[in-house]
């Protein structure tokens, strides 16, 4: 009895992490602002001739490509630029069709893009309690000598 091989398909997403390391995208994953995000999707099914791409973002908003020419094997790249994307979630689908526009599969990755906030420095708030204290001295020094 021969093996026969199951068509696979498959959303694969990477941006440059530190360092310019590949981090790969998983399910759930947090981005970080001001990466380069490149979905690859794929298959090796040959009935596979057009794709849906859906990158939605959290207003609803699909920036996509529907009924867009793909060939069996070959990567279909869909990039985008995060530092353009505002914090939330996102959710990247892919849908394979056939020759007719029959849906054969679909793929689904979701994943947010969040913002950092930089801590304030204990020296900041040392010195904003020092100045208010200083005005406070001299009030009470001026205060003094006025009556």
């Amino acid at each position: 009895m021969q093996a026969h091989a199951v068509d696979q398909y498959f959303i694969d997403c990477i941006y440059a992490g530190d360092g310019n390391k590949i981090i790969q995208v998983k399910d759930g994953d947090v981005l970080p602002l001001n990466t380069n995000l490149y979905c690859i999707f794929w298959s090796d099914d040959p009935n596979a001739t057009k794709i849906d791409i859906d990158f939605i973002d959290p207003t609803g908003v699909n920036n996509g490509c529907h009924d867009c020419p793909y060939k069996t094997s070959d990567d279909f790249v869909f990039s985008i630029i995060t530092s353009s994307l505002m914090p939330g979630g996102y959710t990247t689908h892919a849908v394979f069709k056939g020759p007719t526009g029959d849906k054969i599969t679909e793929e689904k990755l979701n994943m947010s893009v969040s913002f950092e906030v930089v801590p304030e420095s204990p020296i900041g708030m040392i010195a904003l309690v020092g100045s208010s204290l200083a005005v406070l001295g001299v009030f009470a020094v001026r205060r003094i000598k006025i009556t």
